[in-house]
């Protein structure tokens, strides 16, 4: 009885020495983290550059564009320097664009880059921003760029272009425009193909992306395609993506090819400035890392469980997008890095009939006229024509079906956002056209409608007529605070 209880004893000590041998360096490296991040808080706050700075590269060409600049330039230093003050915010940049003009852009507080260096930077225009969802509108307005120089059509069937995707009947009759509208019933990725996912793309980030079109081919519907509209968070990217590879002049690349040539170019943005993945390791530097958020800053009155999922969801978030890997890969649902400034642009185009005025060609001051044919071919940058912007705009009012999941009903988004308000004021015949993403970054813009006067159509008068915005922030919102994919 002695040697056994003797035993029982050193098998109990050996069990505590290990336990001790686990968590002693694992409460040494949670200290460290601690220590390191209130340090990097204490030097971001001695450095947070909290007032707005208006980096508009040129005033507006006529000066009832120059009274709106100055109004919604004033509106907008204030708001952002209350909120990175107060520490809502961190790192903002914010850029506007009117009638096809930019008319504010504001940076606000300061972000650590991406690649590791904790020096916090002040925020400028260049400043780059991982906003997730926001990849699907860039995304969305490559295929646009796509349909409009005849190389695809919203009508036409998935099969017709990529024929390895009929593999089942019930996919035969799912339409451009219903696989980009989240009702295709392709929705779910499993947990086996993520790791296998995973695995591959550390080895190569081409064939990872051959593992993702395999998982899309081989999927049968879980409903009857077209019928409702389920938001589709991830296999997106290879039903966007395959559809445009497979339509593409470029088909062994990505669809980094495509908006380069039909999106950038025309629109003279630079191309670091917008990527969709594929982000080269020596442009990491001006990439603002997503930064936690104090839990003095989350919803207040919000339930202690709340905040809990709340605070894991930022840690896994934050994670992934800081990754390198993440960045690396190509997922056009996802992980596009952009400036607001490049984006702003995008979607000043499409919503100022496919073209935004050349600032850098026209003059300050001009008096002119609203109407495109005042304007010179050099003074327009166009990616889109009016033609193919009525085409999107014709199928954003078509019927809505039902949205799955608690969701309401959804439109044709055709890759933006098919349950974004249809409107920003009254009753209007304009139709938002965007997409926010995870972590409080956000994207759109208004399409007008048309109206016939003396027998002429013209576009209808609002008072935000052909608004496009871009926010860029570095401070991730749990979407447990902001709802899915939403901004605060």
């Amino acid at each position: 009885k002695h040697e056994t209880f003797g035993t029982k004893t050193m098998a109990s000590e050996g069990t505590g020495g290990t336990w001790l041998l686990v968590l002693v360096p694992l409460l040494a490296v949670v200290i460290f983290l601690l220590v390191q991040n209130a340090l990097a808080e204490r030097e971001r706050k001695r450095l947070a550059w909290p007032v707005a700075r208006c980096h508009l590269s040129r005033p507006p060409s006529t000066r009832r564009l120059q009274r709106i600049s100055h109004k919604v330039t004033g509106a907008l230093k204030r708001a952002a320097t209350e909120l990175v003050s107060s520490g809502s915010e961190q790192g903002l940049s914010i850029c506007v664009y009117f009638e096809g003009e930019e008319i504010a852009s504001v940076c606000c507080g300061s972000y650590r880059s991406i690649a590791g260096s904790d020096r916090w930077k002040p925020v400028t225009p260049d400043t780059r921003f991982m906003g997730y969802s926001v990849s699907k509108g860039i995304a969305a307005s490559v295929i646009l760029a796509m349909v409009d120089a005849g190389l695809l059509s919203y009508d036409e069937r998935v099969g017709k272009k990529w024929k390895a995707f009929d593999r089942c009947n019930e996919k035969k009759q799912i339409t451009v425009q219903d696989a980009l509208s989240h009702r295709s019933g392709l929705q779910w990725t499993s947990v086996t193909f993520l790791v296998r996912y995973i695995l591959t793309a550390c080895q190569c980030t081409k064939s990872a992306w051959k593992v993702g079109e395999a998982m899309i081919q081989d999927y049968c519907p879980d409903w009857e395609p077209g019928a409702k509209a389920v938001y589709h968070p991830l296999s997106w990217s290879w039903i966007a993506g395959g559809i445009a590879r497979r339509a593409s002049k470029h088909p062994e690349g990505c669809i980094n090819s495509e908006l380069r040539e039909r999106v950038c170019k025309p629109l003279k943005i630079p191309v670091h400035e917008v990527r969709i993945g594929q982000v080269p390791s020596r442009e990491d530097e001006d990439i603002a890392r997503l930064e936690p958020k104090g839990l003095s800053h989350h919803r207040r009155n919000a339930p202690w469980w709340k905040v809990g999922i709340g605070v894991v969801e930022s840690c896994i978030f934050r994670t992934i997008g800081n990754f390198g890997l993440f960045r690396r890969i190509c997922l056009p649902s996802s992980n596009a890095v952009w400036t607001p400034k490049a984006v702003a642009r995008i979607y000043g185009a499409v919503s100022n009939r496919g073209f935004v005025k050349d600032q850098n060609h026209m003059r300050s001051g001009v008096q002119a006229t609203d109407a495109e044919s005042k304007y010179s071919s050099a003074d327009m940058l166009r990616f889109v024509s009016n033609d193919t912007i009525k085409i999107l705009r014709q199928k954003l009012c078509a019927p809505t079906v039902p949205g799955g999941h608690g969701q309401g009903p959804a439109t044709l988004g055709l890759g933006y956002s098919p349950w974004s308000d249809c409107r920003l004021h009254g009753d209007c015949t304009a139709r938002i056209v965007g997409h926010n993403g995870m972590g409080g970054c956000c994207a759109f813009g208004e399409i007008l409608g048309e109206q016939k006067v003396s027998g002429e159509v013209s576009p209808v008068r609002s008072p935000t007529g052909s608004l496009a915005l871009c926010i860029g922030k570095s401070s991730y919102d749990p979407a447990a605070f902001v709802g899915l994919a939403g901004v605060s």
